[in-house]
Parts: C-alpha cells; structure tokens; sequence
C-alpha cells in the first residue's frame, strides 16, 4: 500500500531465493506425494493381475485333470470289456499325467486362500478318484476270479458315482475361479482408471498451486517495489516517505538503503538551505550597500566619461549577481514548497499586454517587432509569478533574435486549457540541448557565447512556477528555424 492506505502488508518469509524455492518446491513436493499413491496403486495393480494370473493356471489344470481323468475312465472300461494291453498302458499314461496334474493344482491353489478353499473338496474327491483308478487298474493286471470280478463290478459303481460329482466340482471350481478372474481383472481396469484419474489431478493441482503461489509472491513484490517507486515520487515532492516495506529479503534491503540514500539527501538539502541564507544575509547586505554607493558616486558632478562608464560597469555587475542571488533563493523556496503562491482572476490577454509592455525597452533596444495573435480566457493564477515567466521568456527570445526580426506571442485554446507560445526566429535549439534546457544552471551553446551572460536559472525557474500553478512548460524548436516556448495551465475556463 501507498502513502495513505492504511492495509498492512502480507510478506511472506525468507529472502527472494528462499520463496523461489518455495515455488518450485511446493509442486514437487505434491508430485512426490502423487508418486507414492501412483506406485501404491500399481503394486495392487500387480497383484490382481497375478491373481488373474493364477486363477487362469488353475483353470488349465483344472481342464488338463479333466481330460486325464475321463481317458483314465474310458480306457478302464475298454480294458475291462476286452483286455487289451494298449488301454492298460494308455491308463498308465494318464494316472502319471493325473498325479502331475493333482500335485500342480495342490501348488497352485497354496498361492491364494481363496482358491485354496474353492479347490480343497475337488482335490479330496479328486485323491478318492485317483485310489479307485489304482485299484481297479491292478486288478485288471492280474487274473480275473470271482471275486476280482465283483470288486471291479463294485469299483466301477463306485466310479460311476465319482466321476460325475468330481467333475461337477471341477465345475464349480472352474466357475468360481473364473469368477475371481473376472474380479482380478475389473479391478485391473479400476485401478488403471484410478491412476489416470491420480495422475490427471497431480497435473493440474500442481499447476494451480504453482500458478497461486508465484501470483502470491509477484503480488508481495510489485506492491513493495511500488512502494518503494512511490518513495521516488515523495522523496522528488519532499514529502514523508512510506512506511517500510518490511521482510527480510533483499527488498528490504533495497528500501532500507533507499532511506539512508533520502536521509543523506534531505541532509545534503537541509545544509544547502543553510547555504542560501548565509548568502542571503552576508552577501545582500554588503551587495546593497555597494550599490548605493555606486549610485551615488554616479550622480557626482563634472566626473570623466571613462570614470562615468566604469560606474556605469560595475553598476550592472552588481546588479547581475543581486538577480542571481535573487533566482538561487527563488528556486530553493520553490524546491522546498516554502514559496508563496497568491492566485487570483487573471485575463490572458491583460497578462500578455502587460509583460509585453515591461519588455518594450528590450523591443526597441533591437528593432524587434513583436506579433499578437491572442484569444481571451479568464483563469486562476498568480499574476507576478505569470507575468515573470512570460518576461524571461521573451528576454530570452529578444537575446537570441537578430536585429529587426519578428516574435509572435500566441494565447490559444490547446486541449481545453490556455496555451500560451512565444516564436523567436533565432538559430534554434537541437534535440540533445531541449533535454536538459529546464534544468539548473543549463545553458545553450548559443546563449554561452552570447555577449549578453545568463545565470542559467531563468528557465528553470520558469518550470518550477508553471508546475507549482499545476501547468505544463516545453519547447518546440530545430536548427536553424527558431524556437516556440509555450507553457499551458491546467485551469477552469470560463
């Protein structure tokens, strides 16, 4: 906040590096945290597709202990309706292949409690199965007697009875394992879904938190750098400054020697102050009373002429340096805002008439003839301080004219405010002279080898007056093609 709010303001910690590293730490930092979800999720992702795995392999299994236990039972029946020694060996064949089977479904369902329990029936009708095969295939072996024959004819109930509820288990188990499957896998998709979804927001989280926390800190230094800017401004005004910008970053480094600088400044200004009015108090005074004496001896009887134009010499140097030390006081009053001003109505064209009148001398000392081309506006202003402008600046065009030429003073309506212009036809002034023409003490080369010497104040003099009734001065000129002096005063206009 400016000189006048009343809103303290919020500084956030640390110098500019430190809360650099805050804004790209803080998106980092939830990234990480996005990370540690991501790899969480596809730790479980894994998982489920193992399971998925592995009820997939057990339903192999299950289908391959399917298809050696319905060749088992074929090839019994064949070898029992005809003995042959093929179906034997194709039995042999399968009950290896069974007792692979069985002891690959037993590893496979150890992996996971859930197909664990589903199998744990199945594989316990399975091992019933398996003994009845066995036995019936070491019967068929040997020599069929009576009683071979009926534990055959009882093991092949037996089997009739098993098959169908083995392979009914089977069933269910292939089922529920296609089941968890089916589960494994829509969990599969969910968990994907679900990191696109993490990952998704990690992006735009990120950016918004980055995006408010480099709005937060750009807003804490453009308002303390405004401030500061603004300290410029009140310091030019010589008003108090801001309070400080606080912190304790490099900012408030830079506010703190800003303050030191002004304090020197105002130090340096004060001793300056001091400086004016010891010239002021012991140089007018002894500057007066060798004026009066000058005067005096030139109104001595019979004197020489020679000893008439020394007097007449030093009577105009003394007084070039009052008018110095005249302007050097003015323009400290005015830098200090000590001086005066007393506005009151004033009429463009009684102004102008007026200064033009107190300069005829200067007119007709070079044959100059003076063009009016003027508009009549009443404003607000102070009527000795106007009139001092206007007369320094048709001095300075008389100076710079040469013999018998033409100046025209203008009064004319310029956006909405009265525009007063005074045209010369001198040599002109280039560009890199009007920079600084305003300032203390600058000089043209053309007025530093003029014969007639200036202090290089009555410009910015002029400048100060014009800013004080809150107007605008400048100057409009080239090479060669003269020079137009205006200044416009920002006034009501009736």
């Amino acid at each position: 906040m400016t000189k006048g709010g009343s809103k303290k303001l919020r500084v956030l910690p640390g110098n500019l590096a430190q809360k650099g590293l805050l804004i790209i730490g803080l998106p980092i930092t939830l990234e990480l945290v996005f990370l540690g979800l991501i790899t969480f999720e596809n730790k479980k992702l894994e998982s489920q597709a193992n399971r998925e795995a592995h009820y997939r392999r057990l339903l192999a299994e299950c289908a391959l202990m399917s298809f050696s236990s319905a060749g088992i039972f074929q090839h019994l029946q064949n070898a029992l309706a005809g003995y042959s020694g093929e179906d034997l060996e194709a039995v042999d064949r399968d009950l290896n292949l069974l007792d692979q089977t069985l002891e690959r479904v037993k590893a496979e369902a150890l992996k996971d409690s859930e197909s664990s329990q589903a199998s744990a029936k199945m594989l316990a009708t399975a091992a019933t199965l398996r003994t009845t095969f066995s036995r019936a295939r070491s019967l068929l072996s040997g020599k069929l007697e009576i009683d071979s024959a009926c534990e055959l004819f009882e093991l092949k109930t037996s089997l009739l009875e098993l098959v169908p509820r083995f392979l009914h288990e089977q069933q269910d188990l292939c089922i529920n394992a296609m089941n968890l499957s089916n589960k494994a896998n829509k969990l599969q998709v969910q968990t994907r879904a679900k990191e696109r979804n993490w990952i998704i927001a990690a992006a735009i989280t990120s950016a918004l938190i980055a995006v408010w926390v480099g709005y937060i800190f750009s807003k804490e230094i453009r308002s303390r750098l405004a401030i500061i800017k603004d300290n410029t401004v009140l310091l030019k005004k010589n008003e108090a400054l801001n309070p400080p910008v606080g912190g304790a970053d490099e900012i408030r480094s830079l506010d703190e020697a800003f303050r030191e600088m002004a304090d020197a400044l105002r130090e340096a200004k004060a001793k300056e102050r001091e400086l004016y009015a010891m010239i002021a108090h012991d140089i007018r005074s002894p500057l007066l009373a060798a004026k009066i004496t000058v005067g005096l001896a030139q109104k001595q009887e019979e004197l020489p002429a020679k000893t008439n134009e020394y007097l007449r010499r030093a009577c105009r140097g003394l007084e070039q340096i009052s008018n110095l030390i005249s302007d050097l006081l003015d323009i400290e009053k005015l830098s200090a805002g000590k001086f005066e001003i007393f506005p009151e109505r004033l009429n463009s064209v009684e102004l102008v008439e007026a200064s033009r009148d107190a300069a005829q001398g200067l007119f007709e000392e070079k044959g100059i003839i003076v063009e009016l081309s003027m508009e009549n506006y009443e404003f607000m202003g102070d009527r000795d301080l106007l009139k001092r402008v206007i007369a320094n600046l048709l001095s300075n065009a008389v100076k710079f004219s040469p013999e018998k030429a033409q100046i025209d003073i203008q009064v004319k309506k310029h956006e909405q405010m009265p525009r007063f212009s005074i045209k010369d036809r001198g040599p002109g002034i280039d560009a890199e002279s009007q920079k600084k023409l305003f300032k203390h003490f600058s000089q043209t080369s053309e007025a530093r080898n003029s014969k007639t010497r200036s202090s290089g104040l009555g410009l910015s003099i002029c400048k100060m007056v014009v800013e004080e009734h809150d107007g605008k001065i400048g100057v409009n000129s080239e090479p060669g093609k003269g020079s137009e002096f205006w200044f416009s005063l920002p006034l009501p206009i009736n």
